[in-house]
């Protein structure tokens, strides 16, 4: 699929991008013709496929990159590292987990700034003190709040699956799909 794309590209002088990242939003094949502005969806077995303006797309997006939750005698945590995987630099970048039917717990600092392309240190954040861990809640997730170099604002994020313990508590994880976008800010 790629190569056939590849080579529709080159015939017809597209852009055509792909980084293989399941459920992430560099994991898009983008197709764009200048000169006469038209845009069409590939298809096939490439996951998560958009095709889209580059120039209205330029923007930061910041996503988990790894995450896991562990656990053991001094609590439970969800360990994750953040990539930016826009066009531009993300700067203040702030991540929280929420939930409809809760109030955000204290929000953690992810990084000052991350270039395309760059990876945050490993994060390793207490959630056994929370309500994530305590009872089920209703569409939990994991959002990052963040700017482009120019103030726009961008809150990014994953939807957090709870699966219940035996002992009535509740283990928190990511899945590939789930990842969002929510109406920017202007």
């Amino acid at each position: 699929m790629i190569s056939i794309l590849g080579k529709i590209c080159d015939k017809l002088g597209l852009s055509f991008n792909f980084l293989n990242r399941d459920s992430s939003p560099s994991n898009k094949a983008v197709i764009k013709d200048s000169s006469i502005g038209s845009f069409q969806q590939a298809s096939g077995n490439i996951h998560n496929v958009m095709i889209h303006n580059q120039q209205t797309q330029t923007r930061p997006r910041v996503d988990t990159s790894e995450y896991a939750g562990t656990g053991g005698p001094d609590g439970t945590f969800v360990t994750l590292k953040v990539r930016n995987d826009g066009t531009e630099a993300a700067v203040d970048i702030r991540g929280e987990l929420t939930a409809d039917d809760f109030q955000a717990t204290a929000q953690f600092d992810v990084a000052h700034s991350l270039s395309p392309g760059q990876e945050s240190h490993s994060i390793n954040y207490p959630y056994h003190n929370t309500d994530f861990f305590t009872r089920l809640l209703v569409n939990p997730r994991i959002i990052f709040r963040y700017q482009s170099a120019d103030g726009r604002s961008f809150v990014t994020g994953r939807t957090i699956i709870q699966e219940s313990r035996n002992d009535g508590r509740y283990n928190i994880h990511t899945k590939r799909g789930s990842y969002f976008e929510e109406k920017q800010s202007d």
